[in-house]
């Protein structure tokens, strides 16, 4: 489990969410791994999961979803 507080994750009219990071570290980790095809390119500022997709004519993007437990 990687919360054990409550964390709000919703729209806020913004395209970047935060995760604690134990959580964010997970997520990053297996998104990396899906995107291991593609070679990392320069973080800019706080996205820090940046790749050169120069010469794809399609990229296949990893899925996240998240699930919620209400205890």
């Amino acid at each position: 489990m990687l919360f054990t507080t409550s964390v709000f994750l919703g729209k806020t009219g913004t395209v970047i969410s935060r995760l604690p990071p134990k959580a964010y570290a997970a997520l990053r980790s297996a998104f990396k791994a899906k995107m291991s095809l593609h070679k990392n390119t320069s973080a800019v500022s706080i996205l820090d999961m940046c790749f050169d997709l120069t010469g794809f004519k399609t990229v296949t993007i990893p899925t996240v979803s998240f699930q919620i437990i209400i205890t």
